[in-house]
C-alpha cells in the first residue's frame, strides 16, 4: 500500500475482483500476489501514463531500499538470518526490479548500508556471477552521476560512500571468480576513495576484502597490513562484526607464515566473538578456517567437532562455499587417518559443491587432496591428473599459493619416478617464492 498509495480496503476490493490475491506465506503471513497476465496487463497500462509510471517506481524503489537499510543488522548480526532469508527468498525480484530502478534507470543511489545487506544475501546464496553483473551496472551508472562532483554534502558523502562500497564488492566477487586483476584493482580504488573521504566505517570492509584476496595470491603481508588496519578500525569505531572477520582472517596469515600459537590465537578470539553476536553464516565461516587451523596442528578431535558444527550451520543458511570448504576439510582429516573411502567421497562432494559456484581457490585446494588420497593408494597416474588440474586451474586465477603446493606434489611423483633431479629443481623455485605457505 506504501508504493500503490491506496488504502489496505481499496487492495482488498481489488481481491474481490480476482485482479489480486492474498497469498499465506509460512508463520501465517500473507501478501498480494498477481497472476503474471494481470501483472503485464496492468504493467502496460501505468506504462500510459510516463509521469505515473516514473512516480510509482520511484515510491518502489525507496520502498525496498528502506526495507534493506532496516534488516542490514539483523540480517547480518543476530541469530534472526534464518527466518529473514526467507523474506529475502521472497521479495528477491522485487529487490532485483528496485536496484536496477534506482540506480540504472534514475541513477539516484541506495544507502551503502542497503547495498551491504542486500550484498550479503548474495554471498549467502553464493550468486557470484550474478553479483558482479549487479555491481557493475550499478558502480557505472553512479559513476557518470558523481563524475566532477565535489563531495561536500552529507548526500553527496553518502553517494560516494555507496560507489566505493560499490566498487569493493565488485573487486570481491571478480576475486572469487579468477579476475585477480582487474578485482585487486577496484579494492585498492575503493579504499582510495573512503580514505579519501575520512569514512572509516565504511572504510574497513574493502580492506577486509583485500585482506583475503591476498591471502590467497600468497601476499601475506599485505594482506596482515589490511587486516591489522581493519582490526584497528573496528576496535576505535565499535563494531563488533568488523573485528571478528579481520581476526577470523588474520588467523591463516599466520599460519601461512609459521605463527601456528598466533593463528590458533586469533581464530579461537575471532569465533567467541561470532558466538557473542549469534550470525549464522559469520560462524560457519570463522569455524572452517578455526578447522583448518586445528587440522594443521593435527588436532583432529577438536577440528572434527569444529567442522560438524560449521556444516550444521551452511546446511541452515544453504552457503555452498561453507559447506564445499567444510567437507574439505573433513576430507582432509579422512584422509589423514587412512580412510580413503571416506576421504574421495567427501572431497568430491566438496569439488561439486564448488564448481557449481565457480570457486577457484576451492576447487584447485579439492583436486590436490584428491589426488593426495590416490597417491596414498598407489595410483599415481590419477593423482598425476588431480595435480595437473590443481596447478592448471590455481595458474590460471593467479592463485599462486595453492599453484605451488600443487607443484610440490608434482616434485613427489617426480622423486618417485627417479627424476631426482627435475623435482630438485621444483623444490627450489619453491623454496625462493615468498607466496609459498609455511606447510608447503
Amino acid at each position: 500500500s506504501d508504493v500503490y498509495k491506496r488504502q489496505l480496503g481499496h487492495l482488498a476490493a481489488l481481491v474481490d475482483k480476482s485482479l489480486l490475491r492474498r497469498v499465506t506465506q509460512d508463520g501465517g503471513r500473507w501478501r498480494y500476489d498477481m497472476h503474471e497476465v494481470v501483472r503485464q496487463y496492468a504493467a502496460a497500462q501505468l506504462a500510459v501514463d510516463p509521469e505515473e509510471e516514473r512516480a510509482t517506481r520511484d515510491r518502489h524503489g525507496h520502498y525496498y531500499a528502506a526495507w534493506l537499510e532496516e534488516r542490514e543488522t539483523p540480517f547480518q548480526k543476530s541469530a534472526r538470518q534464518q527466518s529473514l532469508l526467507e523474506e529475502f527468498r521472497v521479495e528477491i525480484d522485487n529487490l532485483r526490479a528496485a536496484w536496477n530502478w534506482m540506480f540504472v534507470e534514475r541513477q539516484t543511489p541506495m544507502t551503502w548500508r542497503a547495498v551491504n545487506c542486500l550484498g550479503y544475501f548474495y554471498e549467502l546464496r553464493c550468486w557470484y556471477r550474478e553479483g558482479i553483473a549487479m555491481y557493475q551496472r550499478a558502480n557505472r551508472a553512479l559513476e557518470d552521476t558523481l563524475q566532477g562532483v565535489d563531495a561536500t554534502t552529507p548526500a553527496q558523502k553518502e553517494a560516494v560512500a555507496t560507489l566505493a562500497f560499490l566498487l569493493g564488492a565488485e573487486g570481491l566477487y571478480g576475486c572469487r571468480t579468477g579476475q585477480n586483476d582487474e578485482g585487486r584493482a577496484q579494492l585498492h580504488r575503493s579504499i582510495d576513495m573512503l580514505r579519501a573521504q575520512q569514512l572509516q566505517d565504511v572504510l574497513w570492509y574493502p580492506l577486509l576484502w583485500l585482506g583475503y584476496v591476498d591471502t590467497a595470491l600468497g601476499e601475506y603481508q599485505e594482506a596482515y597490513a589490511a587486516l591489522q588496519e581493519g582490526l584497528h578500525i573496528g576496535r576505535i569505531i565499535g563494531e563488533q562484526w568488523c573485528c571478528a572477520f579481520m581476526l577470523t582472517l588474520l588467523g591463516p596469515v599466520a599460519l601461512a607464515q609459521g605463527r601456528s600459537d598466533e593463528a590458533y590465537a586469533m581464530a579461537r578470539e575471532g569465533l567467541a566473538l561470532w558466538r557473542n553476536m549469534g550470525d549464522p553464516r559469520g560462524m560457519a565461516f570463522s569455524l572452517n578456517r578455526f578447522g583448518e587451523i586445528l587440522l594443521a596442528l593435527k588436532r583432529y578431535d577438536e577440528a572434527h567437532a569444529v567442522i560438524q558444527e560449521s556444516l550444521a550451520l551452511s546446511n541452515a543458511t544453504g552457503n555452498r562455499m561453507d559447506r564445499g570448504e567444510a567437507l574439505n576439510v573433513l576430507g582432509q582429516m579422512a584422509s589423514a587417518h587412512a580412510q580413503h573411502a571416506q576421504a574421495e567421497r567427501l572431497l568430491r562432494e566438496s569439488l561439486a559443491l564448488l564448481e557449481e559456484i565457480g570457486y577457484p581457490r576451492g576447487i584447485a585446494q579439492a583436486h590436490i587432496d584428491l589426488g593426495d588420497v590416490a597417491y596414498a593408494q598407489g595410483d599415481h597416474q590419477a593423482a598425476r591428473r588431480h595435480f595437473a588440474e590443481a596447478l592448471h586451474t590455481a595458474a590460471t586465477a593467479h592463485l599462486l599459493p595453492v599453484a605451488l603446493d600443487a607443484l610440490s606434489k608434482i616434485a613427489m611423483l617426480l622423486i618417485d619416478e627417479g627424476r631426482s633431479e627435475r623435482a630438485l629443481a621444483l623444490c627450489a623455485h619453491i623454496l625462493h617464492t615468498p607466496s609459498a605457505t609455511y606447510a608447503t
